[in-house]
């Protein structure tokens, strides 16, 4: 989680973005990143059901959900 965390604000300096970072804790130790509500590796909603998350986004697929959000 420190890995996503860390190349999150590097994404957000990068992009000159001031946003607040929530943080959530879950049943399970693998992140799940979202960006105005969306999932980072699907584009789509947080799935609700109980799941663990075999893959990390990558510092590309975080830049690119930011420049995806609404100005």
């Amino acid at each position: 989680m420190d890995g996503v965390r860390s190349m999150l604000k590097a994404c957000l300096k990068e992009a000159g973005i001031t946003a607040h970072v929530h943080e959530r804790d879950g049943d399970y130790p693998s992140p799940t990143l979202l960006i105005d509500g969306l999932d980072v590796l699907t584009g789509k909603p947080a799935d609700t059901g109980a799941c663990c998350r075999l893959q990390l986004p990558a510092r590309r697929q975080i830049t690119d959900a930011l420049m995806a959000r609404p100005s």
